[in-house]
């Protein structure tokens, strides 16, 4: 499993390695940086040089990596799940998914992306807000998402409208219920 330093990294489409050598930061200090937020989450002790370097990689403030690293901690390891609602040429449509944590076991790698887990998505048309999954569904696919893409509702929000604009190019949506709570107890 990607440790929590990692994860963060990778939501920013970037690795370790890339920020020792533009840095000009050891490797082991970055391990070590790892580790510590592993170990201690937002109680590591870790220097500010190493912070620094990564936030000057990222182009942001160092508060902003620790503000970005506590999102992370604070996350957890827990499955996502939504449910949505949308309309498109009149008509409405429902669905619901769920985000893994990409871990080793899951993950899989596309260029330019990164690490991306897949997610199931099936869209069914509602009548009157019900649906009849043998008569309505409209379509269903695997999709790719990223760290970054469940960093918030906002987030997926933008991550689920980007992936159906294609086949429902005007959709708004309509109703998002974050289902994780449910899932995780």
């Amino acid at each position: 499993m990607q440790n929590i330093l990692d994860r963060y990294l990778n939501s920013k489409s970037t690795v370790r390695y890339r920020i020792s050598k533009k840095e000009n930061i050891s490797a082991s200090t970055l391990q070590s940086a790892a580790d510590a937020f592993d170990k201690d989450g937002m109680n590591a002790k870790v220097a500010v040089k190493t912070i620094t370097a990564i936030a000057h990689y990222l182009h942001k403030t160092p508060g902003q990596v620790l503000d970005g690293i506590k999102e992370f901690i604070e996350k957890g390891e827990k499955t996502l799940a939504y449910a949505i609602e949308f309309t498109a040429d009149d008509q409405t449509y429902s669905t619901s998914f769920e985000m893994e944590p990409l871990t080793d076991d899951n993950v899989q790698y596309v260029d330019n992306v990164g690490d991306v887990g897949v997610a199931l998505v099936d869209i069914f048309k509602t009548h009157d807000g019900l649906i009849d999954g043998d008569k309505d569904q409209d379509d269903g696919f695997e999709a790719y998402y990223s760290e970054k893409d469940m960093l918030s509702d906002d987030n997926v929000r933008a991550w689920f409208l980007k992936l159906i604009e294609h086949s429902y190019p005007d959709a708004e949506i309509t109703e998002f219920t974050n289902e994780t709570e449910f899932l995780n107890k």
